[in-house]
């Protein structure tokens, strides 16, 4: 195909003055040299111009190409339909500067976006995750995508071509445009973890496929499709975050550009992986717990003991999370009401009412099948702490509990990205205390607590107990 600018040349009668101004829209990248030609005989003619007529213009253009042409330069306002509705329609040239200053204003905006963007990684990005030793000093591995069309082509096959995870905490908008190879990707990891041999837990699915949503208007029929774990978060955000196995995209929602940031680093990754999880379970405490006692399991509230300590509990600011309370009514999900990272506020409370004799044997199996879950939460966790177990028994009033205690410390480098943790696990010697305690309630059933921050678990006893 011969370009535009050479068509005109070939008219050999071109003056000096549109052979200089396709040479600079040329150079400026305003319009391609086919476009600009059509617009520019056009701008010339003293009236309207049909596609057949432009197409004795330009005799090597194909008419169908003119058209696309004309409908390329109608979509960026340069040309009119003089006759709409009627056939064959004419066209009209618009203002020649608005092109011009379109995209002065676009670039402009551009150049601002890049630079905000710039800055927000030098001052922000690399001193939080490169100023300690686990970054090596910088942010490996980073690119910019300035282009939001761009930035959705490269994440659908991304996503279609995920092994581990997909992740993140992003706007409605985005998900309606990532919807079907996301929803396929999340199932497909799914079943291949699943012959695996992984446990398809709760935990799992927050874990590898929590997606929070930003919207005012939210969409329920999009989490009910989806088939892992999915809230909506009415806070509005300023940067998405989208993590694809050990690949980070950061949308910066300010600049209105599209500008992305993919870094393909693991350990910033793990990074941005802990806060799409606890942006995830913040979102969920928001959307999904109640100070409601009629939330209580079944069987837990079968016990007026333990349905007095919820009460109490409830009373001081805790919530029961129903996404954590199993519907066989045995475990109420629990929510403290201290601050830090959502991780350190889930726990639970577990009964199971028994026969007299019964009691013990459950209580001991359940205990051991706690005791193994747990593997699972101290891996996930080993990146950021050194944790240390031991099981162990102690006296609780006038019963022989069964203790599986834990020391968390969090890793040095660590602290600067998780500062919002209960105190004590920031100081040097961690904290120690019980991650699940197991009671055999006068031989009337078995009575578990658990929960990751020690400090919650050891409230739940004392408020059953009193001040131990």
């Amino acid at each position: 195909m011969i370009a535009g600018a050479e068509l005109m040349q070939r008219r050999s009668g071109s003056p000096k003055w549109e052979e200089k101004l396709m040479e600079l829209i040329r150079e400026a990248s305003v319009l391609d040299d086919e476009d600009a030609s059509v617009y520019l005989a056009l701008l010339k003619s003293r009236k309207s111009l049909t596609g057949n007529q432009l197409s004795t213009i330009f005799p090597d253009l194909k008419r169908t190409h003119i058209y696309s042409i004309l409908n390329r330069l109608q979509q960026d306002e340069l040309i009119e339909i003089k006759n709409p509705g009627k056939r064959p329609a004419e066209y009209e040239a618009l203002d020649p500067l608005r092109p011009i200053e379109a995209a002065i204003r676009t670039r402009k905006n551009r150049l601002q976006a890049l630079e905000a963007l710039y800055q927000y990684i030098k001052l922000e990005v690399v001193p939080r995750l490169s100023e300690t030793g686990i970054f090596g000093g910088r942010v490996s591995s980073t690119f910019v995508i300035p282009d939001r069309n761009e930035f959705l082509r490269e994440l659908r096959a991304s996503i279609e071509s995920a092994k581990i995870r997909v992740m993140g905490h992003i706007t409605q908008d985005l998900l309606l445009e990532i919807k079907d190879p996301l929803y396929m990707a999340a199932t497909r990891i799914r079943n291949q973890h699943q012959d695996q041999g992984y446990q398809m837990t709760w935990e799992y699915a927050r874990d590898h496929h929590a997606i929070t949503v930003a919207t005012e208007t939210p969409d329920i029929t999009l989490e009910k499709e989806y088939p892992s774990s999915f809230v909506f978060g009415e806070k509005s955000i300023e940067t998405e975050i989208l993590i694809i196995d050990n690949t980070t995209y950061l949308s910066n929602l300010d600049t209105k550009m599209g500008l992305v940031l993919k870094i393909d680093d693991e350990s910033v990754t793990e990074v941005y992986r802990m806060v799409v999880i606890n942006t995830y379970l913040e979102a969920s405490f928001t959307s999904q717990t109640s100070n409601s006692i009629t939330n209580i399991g079944k069987f837990l509230g079968s016990n007026d003991k333990i349905r007095e300590v919820v009460k109490k509990l409830l009373k001081k600011g805790w919530r029961i999370s129903k996404e954590n309370t199993d519907t066989s009514g045995y475990e109420t999900g629990i929510i403290s009401p201290t601050s830090g990272l959502g991780l350190f506020r889930l726990g639970g409370i577990i009964y199971y009412p028994t026969e007299e004799d019964d009691a013990q044997e459950i209580l001991d199996r359940q205990f051991e099948k706690f005791v193994k879950q747990s593997d699972y939460f101290v891996q996930s966790l080993q990146r950021q702490f050194d944790v240390t177990r031991r099981a162990k028994t102690k006296k609780i009033v006038n019963y022989d509990a069964q203790i599986l205690e834990i020391t968390l410390k969090i890793r040095d480098q660590w602290k600067p990205v998780l500062e919002d943790l209960p105190e004590a696990m920031l100081s040097p010697k961690g904290l120690t205390g019980p991650a699940l305690v197991g009671l055999n309630l006068d031989n009337k059933g078995a009575f578990l607590v658990w929960g990751l921050n020690p400090e919650n678990v050891s409230h739940i006893i004392e408020t059953l107990f009193g001040n131990l």
